[in-house]
């Protein structure tokens, strides 16, 4: 008795068939729409994010200002740049202060800039994500579609051995 109070309950839902063909699954999920009160009514679908991938930590007008930020979080780096100003002090310095300021500089340098080709790397590769193309449910037939672009409650063909957006939810 449970499994048929189940059934009468699951018969709102959306369906998604696997192992059957593109044309098969549009006639049952056509059969599915007609049986509802109001077949042209639209969901409401509340707005949510885009699909955007974006890993990447920069953009072009925040790159230094955080990059340095985040190299002077790091304690050895903020140790080093109080030694620097320390150097400063002609009462106890040993040194002019460019001396102890130029390898430090340098250093912090590379890093920035090993930092900034990592972020490259990250948006390459994101942007290689979200131009991969998955198959739709749009009216009565399947079109491709960018990874970005996808929206809350798309119905998606899914092949065998095919790679998927990670919040994809399998429902059949």
């Amino acid at each position: 008795m449970s499994d048929e109070k189940n059934k009468s309950n699951m018969k709102d839902y959306r369906n998604v068939y696997l192992g059957v063909e593109k044309d098969e699954i549009i006639d049952r999920l056509h059969a599915e729409y007609s049986r509802l009160e109001k077949p042209n009514e639209k969901f409401k679908v509340p707005k949510y994010k885009n699909n955007r991938v974006r890993t990447s930590k920069y953009n072009c007008i925040d790159f230094l200002p955080k990059s340095i930020l985040v190299q002077f979080l790091r304690l050895y780096n903020f140790y080093f740049l109080i030694t620097v100003i320390l150097q400063g002090v002609p009462q106890v310095s040993t040194m002019p202060v460019y001396l102890a300021a130029l390898p430090f500089v340098f250093v912090i340098g590379i890093s920035i800039f090993r930092e900034g080709i990592e972020d490259i790397k990250r948006r390459i590769q994101d942007r290689k994500t979200n131009n991969i193309t998955a198959l739709v449910l749009g009216g009565q037939k399947f079109h491709e579609t960018r990874w970005a672009d996808l929206k809350v409650g798309d119905v998606i063909l899914v092949h065998e051995d095919e790679t998927l957006p990670a919040d994809l939810l399998l429902l059949q």
